[in-house]
């Protein structure tokens, strides 16, 4: 079972004294610190952070960053440093030392810091460089002759070992994940070439042709792969009417469509870029425009000596949003499939949003229309909005339902989808094939929806927590606990907190790593944030693999974790209280 293990940052009270309580006033205010930015390596090993007052007009002394390591109980002072920041798996750190402001030619400085043996590196090049979170490369170019910057030298160099590899006249450089590998386009003056290039082999080229003009390219999401455009003459450089697929690593690519020969909707055309290919690599969704004539108004002299504006209750675009700029509307999404050669228009000019699954296989999206409620925008936060569900074979389209609320979710692997009814106060899993709707919340039996709910407006639900990584659970929140729903049907409803929250009063929610996570790890284990409703104490449990909840710290405190190292096995987190005493500067 995995160990973990909490190194932790405590919110401080600067200089002030616990040897005797003191009255609070405005002075002993401009002294109170706290931590500020504090971030930790890839490997959880060591830690940056620095101290700011609250009052910011109070911080008059340089600052200084401290870097340290809990394990070794190292800590180390970089004294006008900003922007720091881990990489190689934790082995490095990057930073800036700012000029001061009294030398007016300084100019701020960049080193790299080894930190198994705090061996330091002056970035001495007039050029910034990337670093990567998994590796001791970085890479950055330059002009090869600075009066003529079209041609551009690429470096890739490992600063652990100091060898580099140099390439000369190339763009748009891709390090492949696991940095052993480049794509990148090849400049040779009258044409370009796409290749593919071991950092310890030789290239291979993917396309290349005298005659055809290169133009981009893009990688597919698992990197073994990808598209790119070519142009069959300079005239069509802005919108390339070749579109081409290539694997990888073997480099081979093929023709995927010529759009000028493709029957595009009436009154339509595309917009040619590398697009990601979806369904099995037999769909594209492409940006598509009108080419219906737009009659340009008529400028009129601005007569200034008398200005009213009339506008009434029930004008589908208020007078606010018609003037210049406020207003315009959107582009539409065309669906080609490159087996039946069928292109299909699958948006209108009033749909603002396609809504499609994050998988790679999915023959349906929904659309958002909100052109009905437009009127509302100056006075509500959010628009309500008309959705629809689209078959992306064949651009027929469904009203599923109007003035929604909220937006539907796909599940992962594109074969359900989650609507929460706000009027209703339900979640409901929806079949694309056939539109229907069935509650899923109901059996739960409490309410999903947010019960302190005291506004002018339908209550919002607790939420989605996350998915099982095949798409086929769903995990929904109640006030209290988490439930794993099984969307196939097969499994019954189960409180993933056995219910704990509820009977202890304790809201428990899942602790993510990044906003947008939407994959819940049931088979390793996950941390979950704690709130108990009744004192309003937090803290910090460990979903198990077995299913248990492990309480890691929980207290009259706030907690909030700011990072988490790769492994998980290490986090930094901010411990607020106003009445547990604090010892000023402590970390550990």
């Amino acid at each position: 079972m995995m160990k973990f293990v909490i190194i932790f940052l405590l919110i401080l009270s600067g200089n002030i004294g616990w040897s005797q309580k003191k009255a609070l006033d405005t002075a002993s205010y401009k002294l109170w610190r706290r931590v500020d930015a504090p971030n930790i390596s890839e490997d959880g090993k060591w830690v940056t952070y620095h101290f700011v007052h609250i009052d910011s007009k109070y911080d008059t002394l340089p600052r200084v960053t401290y870097l340290y390591n809990p394990e070794k109980n190292i800590k180390e002072e970089l004294k006008n440093v900003v922007r720091p920041s881990f990489f190689a798996n934790g082995k490095w750190l990057r930073y800036t030392v700012t000029a001061p402001e009294a030398d007016t030619c300084a100019c701020d400085s960049t080193f790299l810091l080894r930190l198994r043996d705090m061996k330091k590196i002056y970035w001495d090049k007039e050029y910034d460089f990337n670093e990567y979170n998994t590796s001791e490369l970085i890479t950055y170019s330059y002009p090869i002759d600075k009066k003529s910057p079209r041609y551009r030298r690429f470096v890739i160099k490992n600063i652990g070992s100091c060898d580099s590899i140099v390439m000369d006249s190339v763009e748009n450089c891709t390090l492949l994940k696991g940095h052993k590998a480049i794509v990148y386009i090849k400049n040779h003056g009258e044409y370009k070439s796409l290749c593919y290039s071991p950092l310890k082999g030789k290239p291979v080229v993917i396309f290349s042709d005298k005659e055809l003009l290169l133009k981009d390219y893009s990688l597919a999401h698992n990197q073994l792969g990808g598209t790119f455009t070519v142009a069959t003459d300079s005239s069509k450089m802005n919108n390339p009417d070749l579109f081409y697929s290539f694997s990888l690593p073997q480099g081979k690519c093929r023709l995927l469509v010529d759009w000028d020969d493709v029957q595009f909707p009436e009154n339509y055309v595309w917009r040619s870029r590398a697009y990601r290919l979806s369904n099995d690599g037999k769909r594209v969704i492409l940006d598509g425009d009108t080419i219906l004539p737009v009659p340009e108004k008529k400028r009129k002299k601005k007569d200034t000596r008398f200005e009213l504006e009339l506008w009434t209750w029930n004008d589908e675009i208020s007078s606010l949003q018609q003037r210049e700029g406020n207003h315009r509307s959107s582009n539409v999404k065309l669906a080609y499939n490159l087996d039946t050669k069928v292109c299909c228009r699958v948006t209108t000019q009033n749909m603002e949003k396609l809504i499609v699954p994050d998988g790679n296989k999915y023959d349906y999206a929904f659309a958002l229309d909100k052109t009905p409620y437009r009127r509302f925008s100056d006075w509500k936060n959010d628009i309500n909005a008309d959705i629809y569900l689209i078959n992306l074979n064949t651009g027929k389209t469904i009203l599923f339902e109007r003035n929604s609320y909220t937006e539907p979710e796909w599940s992962p692997n594109g074969k359900y989808a989650l609507w929460y009814n706000a009027l209703e106060k339900v979640w409901y899993k929806i079949d694309p094939k056939t539109c229907q709707r069935v509650n899923i919340s109901k059996e739960i039996g409490y309410p999903v929806y947010n019960e302190l709910h005291d506004l002018p407006k339908p209550a919002e639900a607790y939420g989605i927590a996350g998915w099982s990584k095949d798409g086929d659970r769903v995990v929904l929140y109640d006030r209290y606990d988490m439930w794993v729903i099984d969307l196939t049907g097969k499994k019954t409803i189960y409180s993933l907190t056995d219910g704990y929250g509820r009977t202890t009063n304790r809201q428990f929610r899942w602790l993510k790593d990044d906003y947008g996570d939407k994959i819940i790890d049931f088979e390793n284990g996950f941390l979950m944030t704690s709130v108990n409703l009744e004192n309003r104490d937090e803290g910090i449990y460990r979903f198990q693999a077995n299913g248990k909840l492990k309480k890691l710290m929980e207290g009259p405190y706030s907690v909030t974790v700011n990072q988490k190292s790769v492994d998980q096995k290490y986090c930094i987190f901010t411990r607020q209280s106003y009445y547990k005493k604090v010892k000023c500067g402590r970390i550990w």
